[in-house]
C-alpha cells in the first residue's frame, strides 16, 4: 500500500542517515569518537558520558565542541575536493 511504501522508504533514508553518521564519527579520534558514539549513537545523557568517561561537564563539552569542529572540517574538505557522499548502495558495493 502507499502508507507501506512511505514507511519503507522513511526507514530506508533513516538507516541512511544512521550510516552517514556513524561513518562520519568513526573518522575522529578516539576520544571525540567516544564521546560522539555514546551521545549520538547509543543516545546517552550527557551525565552518563560524563561518568563514563571521567571528564568535567565543561571538558567534555570542550570535546563536543571539537568533535563538531572536526567534523565541519573534513566535510568542508571533502566538498573543495569534489567527493559527494556516498548512497548507501555505493557503500555496500564498496565493501563487497
Amino acid at each position: 500500500s502507499g502508507i507501506q511504501a512511505q514507511a519503507d522508504n522513511l526507514t530506508k533514508r533513516l538507516a541512511d542517515a544512521k550510516m552517514r553518521v556513524e561513518r562520519t564519527i568513526d573518522g575522529l579520534p578516539s576520544v571525540q569518537r567516544r564521546l560522539m558514539r555514546g551521545r549520538y549513537i547509543e543516545g546517552k545523557s550527557w551525565l552518563v558520558i560524563v561518568e563514563e568517561m571521567g571528564f568535567s561537564e565543561i571538558r567534555l563539552y570542550e570535546l563536543h565542541k571539537l568533535a563538531l569542529s572536526n567534523i565541519t572540517k573534513k566535510q568542508a574538505k571533502r566538498r573543495d575536493n569534489g567527493v559527494r557522499p556516498q548512497k548507501r548502495s555505493e557503500y555496500r558495493a564498496a565493501s563487497e
